[in-house]
């Protein structure tokens, strides 16, 4: 079961003064906020959150109107200790203000689904920068909504930082600048769904290092997949975050040639963006092993950059996009938001 009102908050002890103990909004900026325990915690309730009777199917915007698809048959056995019941409801008589800097329906539509079926009410809130009525702090912001939570999109850091610090209550991140942790969650989601461990599993990322690859990067340091990277030169990732991970063991390699990154990796994730940065073509769609899955698409069936022309259907080259991602989506974002309330 989740928590009360008081798990929203973590206590933090005072200082070498004596100070006295302070509840603390919990956050959830990027995968290292969870700490191992909780990075493994909240996958595992995801993926029984997945399998779980009472998870209904995910309607597109596009089809929300027509009737509901018929829940997909389970792949995997399922023992009693894995079985989900009815979703805790810890959001109850909680609201969640979604404040989203571009306009993402089709994100909007899983947070907003998540936080009813957690019990609680999503409350879209316009931006700082777009508002017209006077309210500019973050804790405006919040307690002018009565906000319990706050759901943020493609906000920069620094203001996601002070939300954070001043708005006295739970921030999630929903996709930034700066790295998008609850994507490449889901995405691993998946992963563990269709594998059943992360032992054989390796991900190739092509194209410049962005703030998802970063995601991508820290998720490695918690789970042993194999995460080939190949960038274009001026264009790698981050050295600290780099380096961090690998002193925590995680099994990451860096090149500068694509084909080198997706030679049988079972994942390919694609970032072109242009300026020299390496493509997805049909010679190394050939190279990843048979049955590849494409993870990083904002589109159904293309990854990002790559134009409607240039895919056949819902697959690219033969690559194929995971045909659950919005359920592991909508899975992991109620597992996230059961942690921020535990």
């Amino acid at each position: 079961m989740c928590a009360a009102n008081s798990g929203f908050f973590a206590r933090e002890r005072g200082g070498a003064d004596g100070g006295k103990e302070r509840d603390v909004p919990k956050q959830f900026m990027r995968i290292r906020d969870l700490g191992h325990a909780g990075a493994l915690a909240v996958l595992d309730r995801a993926r029984r959150i997945r399998r779980s009777p009472a998870a209904s199917p995910v309607l597109s915007p596009a089809s929300a109107s027509g009737p509901a698809p018929e829940a997909s048959p389970e792949r995997f056995p399922e023992s009693a200790t894995q079985a989900a019941s009815q979703p805790p409801r810890c959001l109850a008589g909680k609201t969640a203000a979604l404040v989203f800097e571009t306009v993402d329906e089709s994100s909007l539509a899983l947070f907003e689904t998540a936080v009813r079926r957690l019990g609680g009410t999503p409350r879209r809130v316009a931006s700082v920068e777009s508002r017209s009525d006077g309210l500019e702090t973050p804790e405006e912001i919040a307690l002018s909504h009565g906000a319990d939570i706050l759901i943020l999109r493609a906000c920069s850091r620094s203001r996601f930082e002070r939300l954070a610090a001043d708005s006295g209550v739970p921030v999630l991140n929903a996709g930034d600048e700066a790295g998008d942790p609850g994507r490449v969650l889901a995405d691993l989601l998946h992963v563990l769904e269709r594998e059943g461990d992360f032992a054989r599993t390796r991900v190739a990322w092509i194209g410049e290092a962005n703030g998802v690859a970063s995601s991508w990067i820290e998720a490695a340091i918690y789970f042993p997949f194999e995460l080939f990277m190949a960038v274009p030169p001026g264009r790698e990732p981050d050295r600290a975050l780099l380096g961090l991970a690998l002193q925590a063991g995680a099994k990451i390699f860096l090149t500068y040639e694509p084909h080198m990154a997706i030679q049988g990796a079972g994942y390919v994730c694609i970032n072109d963006a242009g300026g020299g940065a390496p493509v997805l073509t049909p010679e190394l769609a050939a190279l990843a092993a048979p049955g590849a899955v494409l993870l990083d698409g904002r589109a159904p069936g293309r990854p990002e950059g790559v134009s409607e022309g240039d895919a056949a259907g819902d697959s690219l080259y033969g690559l194929s996009p995971a045909p659950d991602r919005d359920e592991s989506r909508l899975c992991l974002i109620e597992a996230l938001l059961e942690w921020l309330a535990a």
